[in-house]
């Protein structure tokens, strides 16, 4: 595990493989003269990318696709980690964790 003292080569040391490649592809992406948001738009896709993104940290989930805001272990990842990421659930699955939040309650006042 890293610590927050660990320095910016020992974090790149202990990097999987897969994470240097993608450094790799974004330090190229850079030198093209993208810009920050053109790679947040070229990485927000990526599954797995933004997928461990969102378990350090909740507030990568603002960043996802529509498609991965849409997506429940997605959403789960994220609140579990930081509970303010429900503010980045898409609208429809908002709608869909109400609806099922409110039928839960309809069968418990029935059990009462």
């Amino acid at each position: 595990m890293i610590d927050k003292t660990s320095t910016k080569a020992e974090c790149w040391a202990n990097a999987s493989e897969t994470l240097k490649r993608y450094r790799e592809k974004l330090l190229e992406a850079v030198k093209r003269g993208d810009t920050f948001i053109n790679l947040i738009r070229i990485l927000e896709h990526d599954r797995e990318m933004v997928l461990e993104a969102v378990r350090a940290n909740g507030y990568a989930f603002q960043f996802a696709s529509y498609e991965l805001k849409n997506d429940r272990e997605f959403i789960l990842a994220a609140v579990r980690q930081n509970a303010s990421a429900l503010g980045w659930v898409s609208e429809e699955m908002q709608i869909d964790m109400v609806q099922g939040w409110a039928k839960c309650m309809e069968q418990e006042l029935k059990n009462d």
